[in-house]
């Protein structure tokens, strides 16, 4: 009962695409403009991108 759940890479995938999609869509429906969607996507790539370099960088420091 104690074992520690593991998650794969796939797992962080479809949690990461499920969370995009879900804003995605969410502000494509709140959005007042196209640019401010396109800005608000634009934002929400850079946090995602810092994201996956972060966990490539720490991936890498823990071999």
């Amino acid at each position: 009962m104690s074992e520690k759940q593991q998650f794969t890479k796939f797992d962080y995938y479809v949690f990461g695409w499920t969370i995009f999609l879900f804003f995605a869509v969410f502000w494509f429906f709140n959005a007042e403009s196209w640019d401010q969607y396109l800005e608000g996507m634009t934002g929400f790539a850079m946090i995602g991108g810092a994201l996956t370099l972060w966990d490539h960088i720490s991936e890498r420091r823990t071999k």
